[in-house]
């Protein structure tokens, strides 16, 4: 089963031994109890369940470790009864979502303070990880997480909706392979992109993201992104589209960047990119547009002439 998380097979699931989940076997629900409760070590739920954690339940993720599941996840809490997912010794390892049958759903759940991985072993990138798995997040907070992205979604379909993003040290959204939408979405202090997709088909609406401090929105393998009413402040590059990606978008406004939008070619295996700007405004930006030749930018109506040459290194070096 050709898997990046094929080594995180388990033939020992053991969730069972732990108190504080109960399994319904009539409706093989796993269902963690109401109530604070310390993950202290890695559990394993195979496929065909349905995992439930109920609202105001506080989940502490200690000592690297995390929820490896096979199955669909619904986290729903209240807003006054929110779920907490959190790693008082900040080394938690989150949430794997691999090859889940069915949608797995998030809402009204904080999500901060994990940490970098540190067992070799484990090649998760995110916080929560959706790796050929359905999700779904609606009013969830990302903030002060250390993991490589916040929120990591490898060829799957997603819907985000209301979520927020603080003070994550680097990506906030890395999107690989996968399909959907960011609705009314809000980034602030992402140490790296605030959203990065590589090979996937993005809409977004009404985004806004203040102090990016890598790209705010990058585009690269082959990435389709449009949408309506993109807001982005204070980052050191507002726009990328890169390695035949395709970025269309209407309401765009990008202000105090050092570069507001470019559009190159960074892989020898794909070519240049395009992107399309409608009803777009560049304030206090100390380069409206690096375009190399052969990509193409039309903003506001306007074909913009290619200016650069070798952005690649400009950027990646």
């Amino acid at each position: 089963e050709d898997n990046i998380f094929s080594d995180l097979v388990y033939e020992n699931f053991n969730f069972k031994n732990l108190d504080f989940i109960s399994e319904i076997p009539e409706t093989n629900e796993i269902i963690f109890k109401n109530g604070s409760h310390v993950i202290k070590t890695d559990i394993y739920i195979p496929e065909n369940k349905l995992v439930v954690i109920s609202k105001g339940t506080k989940l502490d993720f200690i000592n690297n470790c995390y929820i490896y599941s096979r199955s669909p996840i619904q986290i729903n809490g209240d807003i006054d009864l929110p779920i907490v997912l959190f790693s008082s010794d900040s080394s938690g390892g989150g949430i794997l979502l691999d090859r889940a049958k069915g949608v797995s759903h998030f809402e009204n759940v904080y999500i901060n303070n994990f940490g970098r991985k540190n067992k070799n072993e484990r090649s998760l990138t995110g916080v929560i990880t959706a790796n050929e798995s359905t999700i779904e997040l609606n009013n969830c907070y990302f903030s002060i997480n250390r993991s490589e992205d916040a929120l990591n979604i490898i060829r799957s379909n997603f819907k985000l909706e209301n979520c927020t993003f603080l003070n994550n040290l680097n990506d906030a959204i890395d999107l690989d392979f996968s399909n959907g939408n960011i609705i009314n979405s809000y980034f602030f202090k992402s140490g790296n992109d605030a959203i990065d997709c590589s090979g996937s088909e993005i809409h977004l609406k009404n985004i806004v993201i203040n102090y990016a401090m890598d790209k705010a929105i990058s585009a690269g393998e082959i990435t389709k992104i449009n949408g309506v009413d993109v807001k982005i402040f204070n980052s050191n590059i507002g726009l990328v589209s890169k390695d035949r990606s395709d970025v269309i978008l209407n309401q765009v406004m990008i202000s105090q960047t050092d570069v507001a939008i470019a559009i190159f070619q960074k892989k020898n295996e794909f070519g240049p990119a395009k992107m399309k700007i409608l009803n777009g405004a560049i304030n206090d930006s100390k380069k409206q547009f690096l375009l190399e030749k052969k990509s193409s930018l039309i903003f506001n109506d306007k074909r913009i002439n290619p200016n650069s040459n070798n952005l690649k290194n400009k950027f990646y070096n």
